[in-house]
């Protein structure tokens, strides 16, 4: 029972593990999609004047969505975090 126990937490641990690098990666992502916009940005600019507050704007919708998707992250680890401990403490052997 023990070891069936130690494997299922062993699995979790994996899962987890390969949850938060996928969304570190995810975040990663899209900061450098963030950072290619602004470059752009900058080159537009300086050679169309007329394009900079489209490209203003939609660095802002950028920043905006980063903004959601860090939130839904954090929220999505938490949920994440607390299920780990409810499931750890749902397979404790009770003290004898």
């Amino acid at each position: 029972m023990a070891s069936k126990i130690n494997e299922l937490n062993q699995r979790v641990e994996l899962i987890e593990s390969n949850v938060a690098s996928g969304f570190e990666r995810l975040e990663r992502m899209l900061e450098s999609v963030l950072t290619r916009n602004e470059r752009s940005e900058i080159g537009y600019r300086k050679s169309q004047q007329r394009f900079s507050k489209s490209n203003s704007l939609r660095n802002q919708n950028n920043r905006s969505q980063l903004q959601r998707i860090s939130t839904n992250i954090s929220k999505i680890k938490a949920r994440n975090d607390f299920a780990s401990i409810n499931f750890i403490k749902s397979t404790e052997i009770p003290a004898i």
